[in-house]
């Protein structure tokens, strides 16, 4: 019905009697205030009662009225929508900085590598430095428990127990024990520094030194020296070093695997393969 009513030209038939028109049901149509007929172009150009507007311009304004779109706005947004775009909004930003972060890296890498000095990269440590000498190591995985760890030289007194006693025996035996890897005995060498370690513990010796001194026992792979008082840790390597002008190193490049002091109280044994490996015990001369 209302649909009808916005197109009077195509529904609403008009009365040829008395200029008035009727709408479907054949009624005439009145003002509701002064029940004077209307027509429906009236209400379409907003005229009073019997006030009638002229028929074209009524067609062309009921037209644009019925032709007439609101502008399109954007729908609303709403929040949990706006919620559910914020993590993929967050990880699209996330991406972005990453590509800026390895964009720059090569950059960064490069201008570093640039500005090193040119010795940098051959500023490396030495093999030698990192590494232990391979005769030390090979002593001590083959040498057997020793009474006290390495580092200390003692000494093993007379009270200790027998058995720490009997492992400073058996531990002395085997850093004079000559292995594959030992060179072979110098014996010009051999010839040579005895001599010397004679006259040196005749001058270091604190009390009465006893004839012939010094002497090679073991098959040549030990050098004794024996002295009247004096005999410590440190006595072996100054000899070598201080008096007779040779060294740990020298002796065993020649095949001497130990040189010991003895006194009156201690007996001391320096290793030649490992410097830090001396062990004195107590062993009063008869």
């Amino acid at each position: 019905m209302l649909w009808r009513r916005h197109q009077p030209q195509a529904q609403a038939p008009r009365e040829a009697e008395g200029g008035q028109e009727a709408d479907e049901d054949g009624r005439e149509r009145r003002d509701p205030a002064g029940g004077v007929p209307r027509h429906p172009e009236d209400r379409l150009t907003g005229a009073g009662a019997g006030h009638r507007a002229p028929r074209g311009h009524a067609s062309v304004a009921a037209r644009g009225a019925r032709s007439y779109k609101p502008p399109m706005q954007p729908a609303p947004v709403r929040p949990r929508e706006l919620r559910a775009a914020l993590p993929a909004l967050a990880l699209g930003l996330a991406v972005l900085a990453c590509d800026d972060q390895r964009a720059t890296a090569p950059q960064a890498s490069a201008s570093a590598s640039a500005s090193a000095p040119p010795g940098a990269d051959s500023a490396a440590p030495a093999p030698s430095a990192a590494a232990a000498p391979a005769a030390t190591e090979a002593a001590k995985r083959d040498m057997p428990p020793r009474p006290i760890p390495i580092g200390s030289s003692g000494p093993i007194q007379p009270s200790a127990p027998a058995e720490q006693q009997m492992m400073a025996i058996q531990y002395t035996l085997a850093m004079v024990s000559p292995r594959s890897t030992d060179p072979l005995v110098d014996k010009p060498y051999l010839e040579g520094i005895l001599p010397k370690l004679a006259a040196a513990v005749r001058t270091a010796d604190k009390g009465k030194t006893p004839p012939n001194p010094v002497k090679a026992t073991k098959g040549n792979r030990k050098i004794e020296v024996d002295m009247g008082k004096g005999c410590t840790e440190r006595t072996p390597s100054n000899l070598l070093a201080q008096r007779a002008g040779s060294s740990l190193k020298e002796a065993f490049d020649a095949g001497i695997l130990v040189v010991s002091c003895h006194d009156d109280r201690w007996e001391c044994h320096q290793s030649t393969r490992d410097p830090s490996d001396v062990l004195c015990h107590a062993a009063p001369r008869r």
